[in-house]
């Protein structure tokens, strides 16, 4: 499965954060990963929970994939 999200961030607001929250509800199986389809980096949610980013000085909004595999 897969889902596309899009932050935006107002110009200038510094760090930001995407959090998931505690994601120990989901099956054991099931792995959860987050894209960033401006930086090309993927990390794996279960390990870290949340994904922190430097939005772009315009406050651009930013693309964002979660994908679900078991």
């Amino acid at each position: 499965m897969q889902w596309s999200m899009v932050v935006s961030a107002p110009a200038g607001a510094g760090r930001t954060t995407v959090d998931f929250g505690d994601l120990r509800a989901l099956p054991r199986d099931l792995a959860l990963y987050l894209t960033d389809e401006s930086a090309g980096r993927t990390v794996a949610l279960r390990s870290t929970g949340f994904y922190s980013f430097e939005p772009g000085r315009d406050g651009e909004a930013r693309g964002f994939t979660v994908i679900a595999r078991r």
